[in-house]
């Protein structure tokens, strides 16, 4: 018996665990009540419909993009995004010791796509944050996380414990309306 709790795998938060795994298990239950009960439990078209639902959550682990004909055409994102009315604060300790830089290529790729939608979403609302992330599949990752941890050493940018996503700081947001060339760059995550 494993104490651990299950983690999910890549790509799929704890929500969408469960209710993988539901889905999954009601569709064995199925399958193993045709097994036992042949005669009561027949595997007709709609059987066979709920087995084939069962296996799509966990297609998107493997698959970017599938397509059953007539049935389903799916693609997995390598992106999120999201707003949140809660914005983090840069850590003080990073805010206090470190000036603040020329950014990189990455870095201002990161705050260019969080300063034109902060802008296109919230443009009179500091209040709120736009937030966004990429998915580690995705062929952008390795500039994402060497843009977000620039930016958040530098404090420009906050990432969320809960959502993983990353959002300006106030700071960051200050840093943007200082330097406008770097919101209204043409490099920049689209969605």
């Amino acid at each position: 018996m494993l104490d651990a709790p299950l983690d999910p795998p890549q790509g799929m938060n704890t929500t969408q665990l469960r209710a993988g795994l539901w889905i999954s298990g009601v569709a064995l239950l199925i399958l193993g009540l045709h097994v036992a009960m042949p005669g009561r439990v027949t595997l007709d078209q709609g059987t066979l419909v709920v087995l084939m639902i069962a296996v799509l959550p966990w297609l998107t682990l493997f698959f970017k993009r599938f397509t059953i004909t007539g049935l389903v055409d799916a693609e997995s994102r390598d992106r999120s995004q999201g707003v949140t009315s809660n914005p983090l604060p840069p850590a003080p300790r990073v805010m206090a010791q470190i000036p603040a830089p020329e950014p990189s290529p990455p870095a201002k790729k990161v705050l260019a796509t969080l300063g034109r939608y902060q802008h296109q979403m919230f443009p009179n609302d500091p209040s709120r944050r736009w937030t966004f992330g990429v998915h580690p599949s995705s062929p952008e990752y390795a500039d994402f996380l060497a843009g977000v941890a620039e930016t958040v050493r530098a404090g420009w940018v906050a990432v969320s414990a809960l959502t993983h996503h990353c959002m300006l700081t106030n700071e960051g947001l200050a840093y943007l309306e200082n330097h406008g060339e770097i919101r209204d760059s043409g490099d920049f995550f689209a969605f």
